[in-house]
């Protein structure tokens, strides 16, 4: 594997942890807010927002982050595009 892959990896990797610490952030912030509990729901709720949606920016790749990381490689990974005998490719006319 590639440097760039094994950073996409990990990015995609610390994005799904982040994606699940901010869901159970928002997830006791709107059962405190349905359940009437102790303390107030809205700091959980604008800490969890952010949070969640810096998670899916990781879990997406981050590509300014994979671009800052590796200029060279145009920040972005390039996947082979294979042709599968169930999905044939339109014919060009």
């Amino acid at each position: 594997m590639k440097p760039v892959e094994v950073f996409a990896i990990v990015i995609r990797t610390v994005g799904l942890i982040v994606f699940l610490v901010a869901t159970a952030i928002l997830f006791w912030a709107l059962l405190n807010l349905v359940l009437g509990g102790p303390a107030s729901p809205g700091g959980g709720i604008i800490v969890g927002i952010p949070i969640l949606l810096c998670g899916l920016w990781l879990l997406r790749g981050a590509p300014q982050l994979l671009a800052f990381a590796f200029p060279k490689e145009g920040g972005h990974m390039r996947l082979p595009v294979t042709k599968s005998a169930e999905h044939p490719a339109p014919d060009a006319k």
